[in-house]
């Protein structure tokens, strides 16, 4: 209702400021003159002298009474409209727009790269400058409660030099197959598993929601295992802790950053069993 009320108000303004409205002289022996259709043009006569014409100022009476319009109501008029009648998908639909056309080129950028282990550094400022544009196009909110986000996620690319180790390097021999990372925050734990031919890596840790900050996750590592060929399980000490947080979230991809400054983009995955190594 409210939003009915200025609309009137605000149409009331175009009609009377920009219809009717004369000029206005404000000097004793000055007169203007209203040319109609058209616009204003004054003319100034000081004691003495004759009449002489000032500065024509010639103003489009559209123009005046947007100008008028913008000023006098302080908002804009579409949104006004929109708020009222229920609208505002315009710009909504631009902005879904505009992260589809982000995040395609970001995926396009990664194409290549080896999760990050074959880039230049113009490569990797590119991903980053379409991760931040993705960033503050559609900020994250509240990822952690999120039906989505517990899941299996195969990691499509990262800054971390552990993880870019094994992808060049492979583990002993054993050729890199994929990296992921199985989260489930309902039963607080977390997995960072390596895949290798006829091999893998895994840590577990548990895992809880920041309670300041629901895009973010604390994890503090409780075991570590390996694979190779017929060895194993090999059990391994675990030892560290941190946090990462997730900036960018959409149906099947996710952007995280982590206690170190490392960046993660992965995609959401159907590949194997989540927890179970493979």
């Amino acid at each position: 209702l409210a939003a009915l009320v200025w609309i009137c108000v605000v149409l009331l303004l175009v009609v009377f400021c920009g219809g009717i409205r004369p000029a206005t002289g404000n000097l004793v022996g000055s007169r203007s003159v209203v040319r109609q259709g058209v616009g204003k043009a004054s003319c100034t006569r000081m004691p003495g002298q004759s009449w002489k014409p000032a500065t024509t100022r010639y103003h489009d009476r559209n123009n005046r009474a947007a100008s008028i319009v913008a000023g006098a109501a302080g908002f804009d008029l579409g949104a006004l409209f929109a708020d009222a009648f229920g609208g505002g998908g315009g710009a909504s639909a631009g902005i879904k727009n505009k992260v589809a056309s982000t995040k395609q080129e970001l995926l396009e950028s990664l194409a290549g790269l080896d999760e990050g282990a074959k880039q230049t550094p113009e490569q990797k400022e590119r991903v980053l400058a379409l991760v931040d544009q993705l960033k503050d196009l559609m900020p994250a909110e509240g990822v952690t409660a999120k039906k989505g986000f517990n899941s299996r996620w195969k990691l499509l690319w990262t800054t971390e030099k552990e993880t870019l180790t094994f992808r060049k390097s492979g583990f002993f021999g054993k050729k890199y197959v994929a990296a992921y990372q199985d989260i489930d925050v309902v039963e607080g734990r977390l997995q960072n598993l390596i895949d290798f031919d006829d091999g893998y890596f895994s840590v577990m840790s548990t895992l809880s929601v920041d309670e300041d900050n629901l895009n973010r996750c604390n994890f503090k590592f409780t075991s570590a295992g390996a694979k190779y060929g017929q060895f194993g399980p090999i059990t391994l000490p675990p030892f560290g802790k941190g946090w990462f947080e997730t900036v960018y979230m959409d149906d099947d991809l996710r952007i995280a950053e982590d206690i170190r400054g490392d960046t993660l983009i992965c995609q959401k995955s159907d590949e194997g069993t989540p927890f179970a190594p493979e």
